[in-house]
């Protein structure tokens, strides 16, 4: 990564990059052959509010930097250098350049993703490893179902070891390699996994159904069954597609439902949760 360093519009350090002067804010800096990020700073002549910077590369202009205030504000770029030369223009009589930062771009795309996983009732756990060429990467983590965008995570190396996953959920991975600068490369492949004990047997309900119903209330039970974790709970809506109304701890064994709104039919649905994963559902109905 190279580093550029402004004072004010003035050149103060260029390391060891050749620089030309063209004019006054408009500069050829020699690169090799490729392509490149690029994060530029700036700030306010005088602490003023809503002002821009303007950047041209190599004669093509930029999303300009918006300034409020006295604050050094960055943004990114990418430009490709063909010819050796990478030509920047600034325009802005009431903004000042403060430094350019530049990293090539990453080809590298992590590979053999592979994991290791301990299912356990307590603590569940998984470790990730991969091969690569970078010393940096962000692993992005998507639980099914939480209705979350994927969790963005930086890791230093290549394993990251995932202590925040729940026994019968399912995860989806993929890595990117990220610069000096914090730009990323191409995804990975992706990887899911469930967290499930694969040499154990899933466990089926037991006797699902109607303890009591009254005007505003109906009650379900279920027997217990050894080595569930979790009861999951599902209502059937007007057009009978079930949704999820509860998580119990595996020694729960009835529900009470409040929500009765209407005398008519409902329809519950239960499965369990367990080692051995998600067992099917078994329904019961109820008449009020």
């Amino acid at each position: 990564m190279y580093k550029i360093k402004f004072k004010d519009n003035k050149l103060t350090d260029k390391q060891p990059l050749q620089i030309r002067a063209v004019s006054e804010n408009n500069y050829e800096i020699s690169l090799k052959r490729g392509h490149y990020n690029i994060r530029v700073y700036a700030k306010s002549k005088e602490a003023a509010d809503n002002v821009n910077l303007e950047i041209a590369l190599n004669g093509k202009k930029k999303a300009p930097i918006w300034i409020n205030g006295n604050s050094v504000i960055s943004k990114d770029y990418k430009a490709n250098v063909n010819d050796g030369i990478l030509k920047v223009e600034f325009f802005g009589e009431q903004a000042y350049i403060q430094g350019i930062d530049i990293s090539r771009q990453i080809k590298e795309i992590p590979k053999n993703i592979e994991y290791k996983l301990i299912a356990d009732f307590c603590k569940s756990s998984l470790v990730l490893v991969w091969t690569g060429k970078s010393e940096h990467y962000h692993i992005y983590r998507e639980e099914h179902g939480s209705g979350e965008a994927p969790q963005l995570i930086k890791v230093h190396g290549k394993a990251f070891f995932d202590d925040d996953v729940k026994l019968c959920r399912t995860y989806t991975y993929f890595i990117k390699a990220i610069d000096a600068l914090g730009f990323e490369g191409t995804a990975s492949e992706k990887l899911t996994v469930q967290i499930i004990d694969h040499t154990r047997f899933k466990l089926y309900p037991r006797n699902f159904h109607i303890k009591s119903n009254e005007d505003k209330s109906i009650t379900l039970a279920w027997d217990q069954i050894k080595g569930v974790s979790n009861y999951v709970i599902y209502k059937a809506d007007e057009s009978n597609e079930f949704k999820q109304i509860c998580r119990l701890s595996g020694n729960i064994l009835e529900y009470k439902d409040t929500d009765i709104k209407c005398k008519c039919k409902y329809k519950y649905a239960i499965e369990t949760e367990s080692l051995g994963g998600i067992s099917n559902r078994s329904v019961t109905t109820a008449y009020i």
